[in-house]
């Protein structure tokens, strides 16, 4: 069961992936976090983005960081 990044702030080493529309892909691991939780990189280079004081991060403002390595698409399209 993944677990929304909204609801707790990502720690390293977490494991991770990106979502968009149901669509879920790994990213590897919480690598590097700034001291401000504003920029957390991936083990793979991915950077996600904080906005504003929220519990979110986004991937070229479209993909949300979520907690687990999840690796399913939506089944609607």
């Amino acid at each position: 069961m993944e677990i929304d990044m909204t609801n707790t702030l990502p720690t390293l080493n977490d494991p991770v992936s990106y979502a968009f529309n149901g669509d879920y892909r790994p990213c590897g691991v919480v690598a590097k976090i700034s001291k401000d939780h504003k920029i957390i990189t991936t083990s793979e280079g991915q950077k996600f983005y904080r906005q504003g004081q929220n519990t979110r991060w986004l991937m070229h403002k479209t993909w949300s960081l979520v907690k687990g390595h999840i690796d399913r698409t939506n089944p609607h399209f």
